[in-house]
C-alpha cells in the first residue's frame, strides 16, 4: 500500500512545483518585458502618429495626424439628419432612435508625400468602466461620406479633411427577439478613451461622451 501512495505523492509534489515555477516565470517575464511609452491627449489637441501604429509592424498611416474637437452622443437617425450628404437615404431598423452612437468630430491630416491611409475599422472607443467597446460604424459613416465604403480611408498628401466619425456597439437582439438580428445598444454619458496607436508609443485620446 505504501508502495502505491509514495509515487503518487511524489508526482503531486512535482506537479505543484512545476506550476509554481511556471507562475514565477510568467510574473518575471511580465514585469521585465518592455512597456510601451504612453502619451495621453485631450479634445482639441493634435495627435501625430510619427510612425507609431496599432499593430507591431510598419503600416501606411505613419505620416497621419488626428484632432478630435467634439465627442457627441446621439441616435442613428440624428446622425443621418445632421451629417448625411444624401437625404434620399434613410436608416432602416427599429433602433434608429436609441442613443447608440458616439460621434467624433475629427480632422485628419496627412503630412507625408504618399497618400498612405487609415485603418479606422481597427479603432475602438473604450468606456471608463471597460465593459464594452464601440467600433467604427461603417454603415452610418457611408451616409456622411458616400464615397467611402469601408472603415479604410485616406487623405491626399499635405492635405487635411474634417469629418464626423460614428462609433457604435451593435450586438444580438434581446432575449425573445428575432434570431440572427443585430441591434444597436444604448450608450450612456461618461468618460472614454480611443487609442490611435500602441507601438512603440501608445497614443490615447481621453474624453467625455456627452449629449449634444
Amino acid at each position: 500500500m505504501h508502495k502505491v501512495k509514495h509515487p503518487v505523492l511524489v508526482s503531486l509534489i512535482c506537479m505543484i512545483a512545476l506550476i509554481a515555477l511556471i507562475a514565477v516565470r510568467a510574473v518575471y517575464v511580465t514585469s521585465t518585458a518592455p512597456q510601451p511609452k504612453i502619451e495621453t491627449y485631450k479634445l482639441g489637441e493634435w495627435i501625430a502618429l510619427n510612425n507609431a501604429n496599432l499593430i507591431n509592424e510598419p503600416d501606411k498611416s505613419g505620416a497621419y495626424s488626428f484632432k478630435v474637437d467634439k465627442a457627441e452622443l446621439m441616435s442613428a437617425n440624428e446622425y443621418i439628419a445632421s451629417y448625411s450628404k444624401d437625404q434620399s437615404r434613410h436608416y432602416t431598423g427599429d433602433d434608429g432612435d436609441i442613443q447608440s452612437v458616439v460621434v467624433l468630430t475629427m480632422t485628419v491630416k496627412n503630412t507625408g508625400t504618399d497618400i498612405g491611409g487609415v485603418d479606422g475599422f481597427m479603432w475602438r472607443i473604450i468606456p471608463k468602466a471597460m465593459n464594452a467597446e464601440y467600433r467604427f460604424d461603417e454603415k452610418l459613416f457611408s451616409f456622411a461620406e458616400p464615397s467611402i465604403t469601408s472603415g479604410m480611408f485616406a487623405v491626399a498628401p499635405s492635405k487635411e479633411y474634417a469629418t464626423h466619425i460614428p462609433f457604435s456597439y451593435i450586438g444580438d437582439a434581446p432575449f425573445g427577439g428575432p434570431v440572427g438580428i443585430e441591434v444597436r445598444k444604448a450608450i450612456s454619458e461618461g468618460c472614454a478613451h480611443l487609442s490611435f496607436s500602441h507601438y512603440p508609443v501608445r497614443k490615447s485620446l481621453y474624453f467625455e461622451m456627452t449629449r449634444s
